[in-house]
Parts: C-alpha cells; structure tokens; sequence
C-alpha cells in the first residue's frame, strides 16, 4: 500500500479502515527497519510513519467533553493520565519520566503537539509500545477513550498494533524533540538556518612610554578586506563599507 504516493496516502488516512491503518503501519515499519544507521529527523519514511502511528491512535477515539469538561479529541490526554493508574501495582519509571519530559517542554502547548512531541520521546526511549500496553490492562479505562470501532478497543487489532510498535523497539531513533514548536502544524522538521551577524570595532589606542589610551572606536560590519595600509607606525584598517580606523602601534 506503500506504493501509492505519500500525499494520497495521508489524504484518505482519515478514512481508512482498522485493517488498512495497521497495514500501512506494518509496510512502514519494515522501511524503518531497513536502516542501518539511527533514525533521525531527516529519515525518509519517518513523517510517514509518524503520521499512520497517529491515525492508529486517533482512530475511534472519542471527542465529547467528559463529566468534568475535559476534551478527550487528543491521544495525549490518555496518555498524560497512566501515571494515575498502576497496573499490578508495578509504577514503570520510563514512561513517568517520557510524560514529564513533555509537560516540562515549554514549545509545546496544545494536547496535538504534546501527543506529537510524546511520540519521538518514547520513540527515543524505546517505549513507544507501553502506553498502549499500559491502556490494554484496563478496559473500563480504555472504553472510557476509545469507541467500539477503534483499533485498540477490539483484541485483535490492538494485539497486532502492541506488536507493531514493539517491533519498532528495535530500531535506534536520535529525534529533537527540544525544538518542537512546529508540531502543531507538521511532523515535517523545517529547516534551521543559523544567521551570524559580526561586527567590527576598530579601535584606535595611543601609546606612549608603555602606557596606553583609546584615541576612538568605531565599528563596521563584516566581511572587512583584510589587507590595511601601513604609514610609518600608524595603519590604517579599511572596512567593506568605507569605515575605518587607525591603529598606531
């Protein structure tokens, strides 16, 4: 199914069904796998994966306001919740420490980004199957997020999802998610230009019998020539702008 381009792909994943999703997922997966060096940020097929791993968890989940008038339209608002639930009474400190990662994360501020954000951390980690294990444990819990038609409501499906995504486990992901501000919009990582400005100060000192004063300062950016004329012990530094200064040395 991979075949098909990524463009038509991502427009019908609103629409694809249980069995299309993890399939998509599962292709993706294998394209993961084929890497013989850390999945980083400008992976090929990792926004495609990112995207089918979001509509698997997205997929049945429910959007009305709960009794207490929070808004269950994100999957990060079930994740964000296991840490009030302890399974066999076993506390797992990895994913406790994956959810504060997030929450500390002062780029992200939306349940979308932060679900986003949550992603590459276990992905980092090596986690990424836990809180669908985790949610697994509980029915009640999960029928309180999920509907009967999503993929982590019904056993089968959601057996192969966990699966999936321990899979996934095996493959070594070196992901920013430092700089996630764009998560919001695309998993797609804009490009980051790095602009240096430089400045030039020109600084002419007086010197005389060992002592030393500052006769002026000017400044003028760069690039400067690098060449400078020399007349008796005073040089001249000419700048690209026609600035200058004097230096007596």
């Amino acid at each position: 199914m991979m075949a098909t381009s990524r463009s038509n792909l991502l427009r019908s994943l609103n629409d694809c069904t249980c069995e299309q999703i993890l399939q998509e997922l599962k292709v993706v997966i294998a394209l993961l796998q084929q890497s013989t060096q850390r999945v980083e940020d400008d992976h090929i097929y990792l926004a495609a994966f990112c995207e089918v791993l979001e509509a698997a968890f997205t997929k049945g989940l429910k959007s009305p306001n709960s009794l207490f008038g929070i808004n269950k339209d994100s999957y990060w608002n079930w994740i964000v919740s296991l840490d009030q639930y302890y399974f066999n009474n076993k506390h797992n400190p990895v994913l406790q420490k994956a959810i504060e990662e997030v929450t500390s994360n002062r780029q992200v501020h939306t349940p979308l980004s932060r679900g986003r954000c949550f992603i590459r951390v276990a992905l980092n980690a090596k986690i990424i199957s836990v809180p669908v294990e985790q949610l697994a444990k509980n029915h009640k819990l999960t029928s309180y997020w999920y509907g009967a038609d999503s993929i982590i409501s019904q056993d089968e499906y959601k057996k192969l999802l966990i699966s999936l995504l321990f899979e996934v486990t095996a493959v070594d992901f070196s992901l920013n998610y430092q700089h996630c501000s764009f998560l919001d919009e695309t998993w797609i990582i804009p490009v980051r230009c790095l602009f240096i400005l430089v400045f030039l100060f020109v600084v002419s000192v007086i010197s005389e019998n060992s002592s030393a004063a500052i006769e002026n300062i000017r400044h003028a950016s760069l690039p400067c020539r690098s060449s400078y004329t020399s007349s008796g012990n005073r040089k001249r530094l000419f700048s690209s702008t026609g600035n200058h200064g004097y230096l007596y040395c």
